[in-house]
């Protein structure tokens, strides 16, 4: 092929159990039998030029088996809905996509720098099994009655009226907010939100732009509550305070500002640690948004101890129980601690590896494990 890629058995594993994992009913394998023409010779046929079952056929039967040797927990099985969701914003994808320099060798001016921010946060949580919703802003239900959601807003640079008044709308009613970057510095006409106009989010957040600084390259900023400073890129801003309180400060001005507001609560660091993580290291920013979202972490069933460069996790509820589905995407074995919210019996229904009795699974490279819980 143009660009050659042969699925392996275990690659079969991996896409299949993780879209059963995310509340997938259908599978469609690509392709049955080998093309007599075109850029594919066999690599991707699930059979071989005899017509017979290749390895991967056969890998994605036993699957089929394990399924319908459980079709009672399967047949009504449903993705557990975390309460932690990354917002995507098309409004400041667009606007990025105009005004990027593909000369810059830096994310943060480039296009997708906002999906890249917040995939940097969406698997900041993910590799420490934490279940994230992926939503639009425009589909989010910012009127939700549900206690206790959180929002995380990396570097949604363009904030509409109305997404303004659903974000104070949603703390104001007892829910959380995490703004990272320059969320809310634009409207969808990309005029400023802040210059020769209030900060429209200054109460909701506790503060307002002060002013946006330019460090080039890379560097670090330090939360007063957290050990490990947070890389991040190109910019920082300083926040002018209003009812919030600060909690990080950068060349002796506050960088960092956490604010109650009605019921709910907003954690605002508007410089580019999202960038950061997703160029350097995301250790400190999982660390960061695993505690900052503790309180969703709690209503989850499952979420793994520690966290796991390229591991994730998804989870389904059962008529029974859950079941979870485990992946392992690095070169090496990983030892995963599964921590459960309350008691429960577990087997293994694929892969191997699994010590029941102290909740720990040992998968190999690459690997995919399916573990049953009752």
């Amino acid at each position: 092929g143009t660009n050659p890629m042969g699925p392996s058995p275990r690659d079969i594993a991996q896409w299949t159990w993780t879209s059963i994992g995310s509340g997938a009913k259908r599978v469609i394998f690509w392709l049955l039998n080998p093309r007599m023409q075109g850029n594919e010779s066999n690599e991707w046929a699930l059979l071989d030029f005899q017509q017979q079952p290749s390895e991967r056929l056969k890998k994605a039967a036993e699957i089929a088996n394990i399924i319908r040797s459980n079709r009672d927990d399967f047949a009504n099985a449903r993705p557990v809905i975390s309460p932690i969701t990354v917002i995507i914003s098309p409004q400041t994808l667009l606007m990025q996509e105009r005004k990027q320099d593909n000369s810059s060798a830096l994310d943060a001016v480039r296009a997708l720098a906002h999906q890249k921010a917040a995939m940097a946060c969406y698997n900041a949580l993910m590799q420490q099994g934490i279940a994230v919703q992926l939503k639009l802003n425009t589909e989010y239900d910012w009127e939700t009655k549900d206690s206790n959601q959180i929002v995380i807003l990396a570097d949604v640079r363009c904030l509409t009226m109305q997404d303004i008044h659903g974000i104070e709308t949603f703390v104001r009613n007892g829910n959380k907010v995490i703004a990272t970057g320059l969320t809310g510095l634009f409207d969808e006409n990309e005029k400023s939100w802040v210059v020769n106009r209030e900060f429209p989010l200054d109460k909701a957040f506790g503060g307002s732009y002060k002013e946006i600084f330019m460090k080039p390259g890379e560097f670090k900023i330090q939360l007063d509550e957290y050990k490990n400073a947070l890389p991040a890129q190109l910019w920082y801003t300083q926040i002018l305070p209003g009812t919030g309180k600060v909690v990080g400060k950068y060349d002796d001005q506050a960088i960092a500002v956490r604010n109650n507001y009605g019921k709910g609560s907003v954690l605002w660091v508007p410089s580019m640690v999202g960038i950061g993580g997703w160029v350097n290291s995301l250790i400190p920013l999982a660390s960061l948004l695993k505690k900052e979202t503790e309180s969703g972490i709690k209503k989850l069933p499952f979420h793994f101890y520690d966290y796991h460069e390229n591991c994730f996790m998804r989870t389904l509820k059962t008529s029974h129980g859950y079941i979870t589905v485990i992946v392992n995407g690095n070169n090496a074995t990983e030892k995963i601690r599964i921590i459960s919210s309350k008691p429960a019996k577990s087997a293994l229904l694929y892969g191997q590896g699994w010590n029941a009795p102290l909740n720990l699974l040992t998968i190999g490279s690459n690997e995919t494990a399916v573990i049953k819980w009752e």
